[in-house]
């Protein structure tokens, strides 16, 4: 899969930071590795899971969590 290859910065502070500061829970489960931890995506969530890495060759998400991601958000 080709990305970007541009990481998030520290700063600003991301929405799951806030919402973990106010005392939420946060998660996030992501289809696109675009958004991968490597990037710094993850700034703030408790659970963040890489669903294409969740598959055998690591390029497709196995469709149970396509499903989910689509019905989720």
């Amino acid at each position: 899969m080709r990305t970007t290859a541009q990481r998030m910065p520290d700063r600003p502070l991301m929405l799951a930071e806030m919402l973990k500061a106010g005392g939420y829970s946060t998660g996030a489960a992501v289809g696109n590795v675009n958004l991968a931890r490597a990037f710094n995506f993850d700034q703030g969530f408790d659970t963040y899971r890489e669903l294409w890495r969740e598959d055998d060759d690591g390029l497709n998400a196995p469709p149970e969590a396509v499903r989910m991601v689509q019905t989720c958000c």
